[in-house]
């Protein structure tokens, strides 16, 4: 008996091995996992054992479904080593119609170009609405929007009334702005009529045309003009700094400048006096100068000595012509001066 129960108990583990080996698989089995940490807002249908999704294929399962101090539901993941998320993967929860719930990686569109997601990182979970819940939401939408409906066409009907009764009271003086508004018109086509026309003659019309031509023109003239403006004004500027500039220079030499003005002005009083006695001593005739400038007989003397001295020039003249040639010509032949030159026939010194 003992022989066949333990028969019995090892057959059964055996089949239960062979079951476990055919429902998850072998690879499953014996394949290394990591565990990833999924946050989701809420987790409704999640619990240990879920399997966890990557495009339709088993790559995991839940190993633990806890809350954190903020309320968020925090989903400890194991999977396949091989199959581990990407960087900008998010988790989405699946609830089929009998209330079964899966965990579905999807893929960022750069999954394939970036590494795999550390198991340090938390992934971003994503839960979707439960339908009853949405048409329960779009119910209450519905109503709050039916109320807010009713309550706007009574205020609708509550402004129309308001209208109306305001339309009443001032029916007079609508007329009288509907009058005034209707002549305003008639003033307005008159205005037109008289615009068309003055613009209607051909004349007015060249000139029109001729103004617009030349506004580009002038506006380029402005332009030029206010360029050579900003110039001026830069010139102005700078004449303006030179002027600060010599203003602080004479600030800063201005007692040293005005000692020598004293002393200038000092020696033009001495000049004018100088000059001053100058006159006096030449309107003296008893001086010399006055007796040059008073006495006719002095000054025919004098005009008769350069008289003399110009003529003793003009005979002088001819002199000194005859002596330059006669040293040049001593000069270029000094043979000529006697025996011992012709005799010696030295060149000359020129």
């Amino acid at each position: 008996m003992q022989f066949r129960v333990g028969v019995m108990v090892l057959a059964t583990l055996i089949i239960t091995g062979i079951l476990v080996i055919l429902f998850e698989g072998q690879r499953t089995l014996f394949q290394p996992k990591v565990a990833y940490t999924i946050r989701f807002p809420e987790a409704p249908g999640v619990s240990a054992n879920t399997p966890v999704l990557m495009s339709g294929i088993v790559v995991g399962r839940v190993r633990d479904v806890r809350l954190d101090d903020n309320g968020d539901v925090l989903v400890t993941a194991e999977i396949d080593a091989d199959k581990a998320p990407r960087q900008g993967d998010v988790c989405r929860i699946i609830t089929t119609l009998l209330g079964d719930a899966k965990l579905q990686f999807v893929r960022a569109k750069e999954a394939k170009a970036v590494a795999p997601l550390p198991p340090s990182e938390e992934v971003r979970g994503l839960v979707p609405m439960d339908p009853l819940l949405a048409v329960q939401k779009a119910q209450e939408d519905l109503g709050s929007g039916m109320q807010s409906l009713s309550q706007t066409g009574q205020s609708v009907l509550k402004t129309s009334d308001q209208i109306r009764e305001m339309l009443k009271r001032n029916e007079e003086p609508i007329n009288r702005v509907v009058d005034q508004a209707d002549q305003t018109m008639a003033m307005l086509r008159k205005s037109v009529e008289n615009l068309n026309e003055v613009l209607g003659d051909p004349e007015i019309k060249d000139k029109v045309r001729m103004t617009i031509e030349q506004m580009p023109q002038v506006l380029q003239e402005t332009r030029e003009t206010l360029a050579r403006m900003g110039k001026t004004m830069s010139l102005v500027d700078a004449n303006l700094d030179n002027v600060q500039e010599f203003t602080r220079s004479l600030k800063d030499r201005g007692p040293a400048m005005l000692a020598r003005l004293d002393q200038g002005a000092g020696k033009i009083d001495q000049l004018v006096e100088e000059l001053l006695q100058f006159t006096k001593d030449l309107n003296n005739q008893r001086g010399s100068l006055g007796q040059l400038i008073h006495n006719p007989e002095l000054y025919d003397n004098l005009n008769r000595a350069a008289v003399n001295i110009e003529e003793l020039s003009r005979h002088l003249r001819p002199i000194l012509q005859d002596a330059r040639v006669f040293t040049d010509k001593i000069a270029r032949h000094p043979e000529s001066l006697g025996v011992r030159g012709a005799l010696e026939r030295r060149p000359g010194i020129k």
